[in-house]
């Protein structure tokens, strides 16, 4: 379990967040931008980070940046072909 999961009272794994005062989304982008990313490639970064998701195994709801990895699941996603 890695440190941002925690478990619930029902047993349910469960993410855990916790603000960062010294972060600056300007900073963050001029980071991007420095870094050689167009405009475009910013908007779907943000854009990712921004739209949600939820498992249809778990019920557990995720960022699609995080579409990747999965903390609760040990195997690639599976993407049925009729999902939009």
């Amino acid at each position: 379990v890695t440190e941002r999961l925690r478990i619930d009272i029902h047993g349910q794994l469960r993410n855990s967040h916790e603000v960062d005062p010294s972060w600056s989304i300007n900073e963050y982008l001029v980071s991007l931008r420095i870094q050689g990313l167009s405009a475009k490639d910013i908007y779907w970064r943000l854009r990712a980070f921004s739209r949600a998701f939820t498992c249809s195994v778990c019920k557990q709801d995720f960022l699609a940046a995080e579409l990747h990895r999965c903390d609760y699941h040990p195997r690639s996603p599976v993407f049925n072909q009729h999902d939009s």
